[in-house]
């Protein structure tokens, strides 16, 4: 089963990784009901461990930028966190619609990652 996570806010931007399809990656999440999330299975972090926290461990299948209307528009990928806020003299954090091809603003902190989890 496929597993939904939102990837953003303060923690991203202060010091997240960048992501791509294919990733391999080993996180811990919270319960996305708890932080106010509909959609997801679960918000990713690095900074807060939560009672009920849980590890989600597999490969990125999707990534979609969420967009101010909720509405999502599929990325190539997730920058660091350091480039979407501009503090990243090697990376632009520019998203680039897989739709469109071209470049659009981050309308939100927020980027749904689709894991397929590992065995």
């Amino acid at each position: 089963m496929e597993l939904r996570i939102d990837v953003g806010g303060w923690e991203h931007d202060c010091c997240g990784d960048s992501y791509v399809r294919g990733d391999a990656v080993d996180w811990t999440c919270v319960d996305a009901t708890a932080w106010g999330h509909a959609g997801v299975h679960g918000v990713e972090t690095h900074h807060l461990p939560e009672p009920g926290s849980f590890a989600v461990r597999g490969r990125v299948t999707d990534i979609a930028a969420r967009l101010g209307d909720g509405s999502l528009e599929p990325v190539e990928r997730v920058p660091t966190g350091r480039a979407l806020c501009g503090m990243d003299e090697t990376d632009t954090g520019e998203l680039i619609s897989l739709r469109t091809r071209a470049a659009f603003e981050r309308e939100t902190p927020w980027f749904v990652v689709s894991i397929e989890p590992a065995d």
